[in-house]
């Protein structure tokens, strides 16, 4: 899988039994904890946690990630904005993207336990489930 990224909307790549964060946070607070100034504990509640580095629609140049990411032994990525992972742990991201569900069906399953849990932010969500072979 090919990826190019910038803000805070994340990608994870979800197996039966793990889930991966893909893409990295280019927020204030994930670089302070890139720099050992932060815990990832500290980091979920501290109240510049949303104050974006890297943003489209900045003047030139903007600093684009770009990386590859094997698919192998992956069986489903996820697309999702901060709306849905400041409301719900990796955990609980897992279990329901591993539903024996249509990708639709566990997107709408994602947002209502994300609206559950307080939806403070807009909810974004997109499931790739990943078929056939990897190589």
């Amino acid at each position: 899988m090919v990826i190019a990224h910038i803000g805070d909307s994340r990608i994870y790549t979800i197996s039966q039994s793990h889930i991966t964060q893909v893409t990295t946070d280019h927020t204030y607070v994930a670089e302070m904890v890139k720099a050992g100034y932060l815990t990832a504990a500290q980091a979920k509640t501290h109240p510049s946690r949303n104050q974006l580095t890297r943003v489209l629609g900045c003047p030139p140049p903007i600093d684009v990630d770009g990386s590859l990411c094997s698919l192998a032994g992956v069986e489903s990525v996820l697309l999702c904005s901060d709306g849905l992972t400041d409301m719900l742990s990796d955990e609980e991201i897992m279990h329901i993207i591993n539903q024996d569900a249509p990708p639709q069906t566990r997107v709408q399953a994602l947002i209502d336990a994300a609206n559950h849990n307080g939806g403070v932010d807009n909810i974004t969500a997109i499931i790739i489930d990943v078929k056939g072979e990897t190589n």
